[in-house]
């Protein structure tokens, strides 16, 4: 409102000519340009920040669950070759073996 006011002021006749008016007008606009400038460059650097922050943890998060995809391939791996060798007997099918520790159990018994 304040440069709509100026602008208007820098227009009318008596304005116009005075340079102490002038000065400040111009002042004036190129302090608002700024002002904008440096809030859009605040807000730019703000959302870049966000931006690496969330790539680095999503980088860090896929790096965590590719490692459990792993670990949990290779104990389901070990439990099908521990399954291979064993012959249960005809009673003992119903129980159901969840993990690699149950499957050792039954082997030594």
């Amino acid at each position: 409102m304040v440069l709509s006011a100026m602008q208007l002021g820098a227009s009318l006749p008596p304005l116009n000519t005075n340079g102490v008016f002038q000065q400040a007008y111009h002042g004036l606009v190129v302090f608002s340009v700024a002002i904008v400038a440096a809030v859009v460059s605040l807000g730019g650097m703000v959302f870049l920040s966000i931006l690496l922050l969330n790539m680095v943890r999503a980088i860090s998060h896929e790096k965590r669950a590719r490692r459990q995809r792993e670990k949990t391939a290779q104990e389901q791996k070990e439990m099908k070759e521990v399954l291979g060798s064993i012959v249960v007997p005809v009673g003992q099918l119903d129980q159901c073996c969840t993990s690699l520790e149950n499957v050792q159990a039954l082997m030594s018994s």
